[in-house]
């Protein structure tokens, strides 16, 4: 699913309106574009230090006249004790789908696990000397959530983000300091009896993506959200009973 999709449409007919928070200082579209592009030069820069870790929370929600569909993803990486978790569950209608995995290194052994709805593949095998390529298994799990804090991905939605956004004269940005910045858009417009609204919050902080939500609804029965949040630098480690890898 490609994350950005829903960005040029809903910034299409956002206007911003006036957000208040405790440290949070208005600041002009000019210096909103300077600091977005700081965040990019400082994560392309020698001395930016990487995340250990890495939670990835999206979901993408359509409901078009009653009809509901959703999927939910989270992702958990660790580079430094060598692990990875995905679970995506997809639902329309009454149909769900759940896939879940987990790969990661443990007392000398790489463990993988992948459940979808109820077939389980399982297995425990002690480390060979292709240690390179059982990391490169292991973030390849998480490998969708973790490109999306990747600095490629800001680059790719800066346009969208920023440009489109430059262009409504009532525009308010915020900022908490170094590294951070903050866009909340929202608007509301009836045309031919039908009243539509969307939404738009960005949030960086820390020279680092934490929050990208963009949503849609209309009087007719049109409801589209799609969201982002992420966290850093926190424990994501969770090992599956040794149980499960017993044959």
């Amino acid at each position: 699913m490609k994350k950005k999709i829903l960005i040029p449409i809903i910034l299409g007919m956002l206007t911003v309106f006036s957000l208040s928070s405790c440290g949070e200082k208005a600041i002009t579209a000019q210096e909103a574009s300077v600091i977005y592009q700081k965040v990019i030069d400082e994560q392309k820069s020698s001395t930016y230090k990487l995340p250990n870790t890495y939670l990835v929370k999206t979901t993408f929600d359509r409901i078009v006249q009653d009809e509901k569909a959703t999927i939910v993803s989270t992702y958990k990486y660790d580079s430094k004790n060598f692990y990875a978790f995905s679970e995506v569950t997809m639902t329309s209608g009454e149909l769900i789908k759940k896939i879940v995995n987990y790969t990661y290194i443990k007392d000398n052994s790489f463990y993988s696990y992948l459940k979808e709805d109820e077939k389980v593949t399982a297995s425990k095998t002690t480390l060979t000397a292709d240690l390179e390529q059982v990391k490169s298994d292991i973030l390849g799990t998480a490998l969708e959530g973790v490109s999306i804090c990747d600095v490629s991905y800001l680059e790719g939605i800066k346009t969208d983000i920023i440009d489109a956004a430059i262009a409504f004269k009532d525009a308010h940005f915020y900022s908490k300091g170094e590294g951070s910045l903050i866009i909340d858009m929202a608007k509301s417009a009836t045309e031919e009896e039908v009243t539509t609204s969307a939404k738009f919050d960005f949030i960086l902080e820390n020279y680092r993506l934490v929050k990208l939500l963009s949503s849609m609804s209309t009087s007719n029965g049109i409801e589209i959200t799609s969201s982002i949040e992420i966290e850093y630098d926190t424990n994501v480690v969770s090992y599956l009973d040794e149980s499960v890898f017993i044959k």
